[in-house]
């Protein structure tokens, strides 16, 4: 039953009111509520931290170090190299160490190699100690061979300068050193020394093996990517600058099975690349430390989703049918400048992440899954995006600015707190390609105007708030709500709607409030075993609006960032058989959390109609 009151209220015209609906027998009332118009408030976005840029010292120095009576001594002056020890001889521009041992190296020098080139078991250690060195078309440090891996130490205060201008005709032949520092073999960089690496032309350090980072300060300046480790790049602790000309950090082993992956478990890394920020080909995971990437200049304006299909035009307006869809903007030459990357998978489980970049966020060709940390995300492009599956277990996760939140065939929501802004879709479920069929979208829920047999979003815990441009929750083929918090403040445009869907949308749990535009609006449907709320009004932005029932008690208080006129309102909270007055205006006593009021008094509103389940 619907009580009016005497408060400027009309019908949309051709339609009618319903109970609302009962368990497990959804229905629709539409009650329309005008409010005078206010102002709407921008919503505040936190702020990103500066990554700061890389300045060269004016010299190298020494640090604090320690050394045994088998150290070799290596002391560069200019061209020549004098060497106390044993295991190491100089000669062609270049000191090749020929055994395995210490070798610690100190002075300046130019147009000298350091060649490391040893069949022993044992590993080899060089010890940078206030080095200075510059040269033309080839690495300072190469090391050919080695049984064993071959350790870069930087002692504690010690400040190492490397730079080095590489020919494009000669860095551009296959299997050619291209770096300030090229390895064939693992290499470690250990101690809390700084090294600095200025690569003109070429890449800073390019391991063809496995690259590991333990408390070193790395500094690196590369015209082309600035860390790569082909088998893999661990980095457990210290800090990492990068500012590179194309990827940041890459590991790019296609062919040896369980090869081609980053693990950072530890350290701070400051990334500046014009294309990819870190980028494995296999997986790439955080379990801890902090990153901060920033890609192609950062995020600048919205521009439209790639990989996906781009929307077409519409078909119809209410009731109608959608056209078709037109093709995604990526095409195969488009320089990738994605935050993170993986061909396939990301798992983020800890640590602290700041990412601005022009390409998607966080991408993954295939599965991401993350359970943990802290992710502040900016975008052009896609927030988190995963081809295949996409799932949250945990973790506290921003994202700032995109033109889709969450994009996956299969996303999957079982814990953590998000909190995104689209310019387009907040939640996107959908394959690589839909089809069009016919059919009508009417609120109150049914099949859509697409159909597709990809694309599904399952929700059984944590809490997610979406202001989107676009559609809310958009999912081609079913959704599903069995706990948590789902809070959507949607399209004010009627060409979306705050949920949109091509199959089923069925809630068993937890709590949804989507509003949006009524145009085409969609409520909940399918099996759905809770009562549920679904009408239409027009309320400004920031205007509170109270549902509470018979007995005066709340069922929910809320104030909207974005003009809307429909709600979808579900909850374990309402009863069936009770009658619930709706409210506009008025005072609180707190402030909202995410546009929700709770644990305090609400007065003053004004009393619009009663809805009865």
């Amino acid at each position: 039953m619907l009580i009016f009151m005497s408060y400027n209220i009309s019908i949309l015209p051709g339609g009618c009111f319903k109970t609302i609906m009962r368990k497990f027998l959804p229905g629709l009332i539409a009650l329309l509520l005008f409010v005078p118009s206010i102002i709407h408030a921008e919503v505040a976005l936190p702020a990103f931290s500066d990554i700061p840029a890389i300045s060269l010292p004016a010299s190298a120095h020494s640090g604090d170090v320690w050394l045994d009576n088998n150290t070799t001594l290596i002391t560069l002056s200019d061209s020549f190299a004098a060497i106390t020890g044993e295991g190491a001889v100089f000669g062609n521009s270049s000191v090749t160490i020929l055994q395995s041992g210490s070798y610690c190296i100190s002075g300046s020098s130019d147009n000298l190699s350091i060649v490391v080139d040893t069949a022993e078991e044992e590993k080899v250690t060089m010890i940078l100690n206030g080095v200075d060195m510059n040269a033309h078309g080839s690495p300072y440090i190469l090391v050919l061979n080695a049984s064993k891996n071959v350790t870069i130490e930087c002692p504690p205060d010690s400040v190492s300068i490397l730079q080095s201008a590489f020919d494009s005709d000669i860095i551009a032949t296959d299997g050619a050193y291209d770096a300030v520092i090229y390895s064939k073999e693992d290499l470690k960089f250990k101690h809390s020394g700084s090294l600095y690496l200025h690569s003109i032309g070429g890449k800073g350090i390019n391991c063809r093996d496995d690259l590991s980072i333990q408390d070193t300060s790395l500094y690196i300046i590369a015209d082309d990517d600035g860390l790569r480790g082909k088998d893999s790049v661990t980095i457990n602790s210290g800090s990492v600058f990068v500012e590179a000309g194309a990827d940041g950090i890459r590991s790019n082993n296609e062919t040896d099975e369980g090869k081609g992956y980053i693990s950072i478990s530890g350290g701070t890394l400051y990334i500046t690349a014009k294309e990819d920020g870190i980028h494995a080909h296999n997986d790439l995971s955080i379990t801890d430390g902090r990153v901060f990437v920033k890609t192609a200049g950062g995020a600048t304006q919205q521009q439209q989703s790639s990989g996906w299909p781009g929307k077409g035009g519409f078909g119809g307006g209410f009731g109608g049918s959608r056209g078709g869809f037109g093709s995604g903007k990526s095409t195969a030459n488009e320089t990738s400048t994605k935050g993170l990357k993986s061909e396939t998978a990301i798992h983020i489980d800890g640590g602290e992440i700041e990412i601005n970049s022009v390409d998607d966020a966080i991408h993954s060709n295939e599965n991401a899954i993350i359970a943990g940390g802290q992710l502040l995300l900016k975008s052009n492009d896609d927030g988190i995006h995963a081809e295949k599956m996409l799932r949250i277990t945990g973790g506290n996760i921003y994202i700032a600015q995109s033109y889709e939140g969450l994009e996956s065939s299969d996303l999957q929501i079982a814990g953590g707190e998000i909190r995104l802004h689209a310019s387009d879709d907040g939640i996107n479920a959908a394959g690589a390609e839909k089809t069009v069929s016919s059919g009508n979208r009417g609120f109150g829920g049914g099949h859509g105007m697409l159909s597709s047999t990809s694309g599904t979003m399952q929700m059984t815990g944590g809490y997610v708030v979406i202001y989107a441009d676009g559609d809310g929750v958009d999912v081609n083929g079913d959704a599903a709500m069995e706990d948590g918090v789902l809070l959507v403040y949607g399209p004010e445009t009627s060409m979306n709607g705050a949920l949109d869907y091509d199959g089923i949308f069925q809630v068993n749990g937890g709590m949804l409030l989507a509003v949006g535009t009524y145009g085409m609006a969609q409520s909940v449907t399918g099996s759905t075993s809770m009562p549920v709320m679904a009408f239409t009004c027009n309320i400004p932005a920031n205007t509170i609006l109270r549902i509470e029932n018979s007995r005066g008690e709340p069922a929910i208080t809320f104030a909207s960032p974005k003009n809307y006129s429909c709600v979808i309102f579900t909850s374990s909270i309402l009863e069936t058989n009770m009658d619930y007055s709706v409210y506009a205006d008025g005072v609180f006593g707190k402030e909202p959390l995410d546009g929700i009021y709770s644990d305090g008094e609400y007065a003053n509103g004004t009393y619009l109609g009663t809805l009865s389940l």
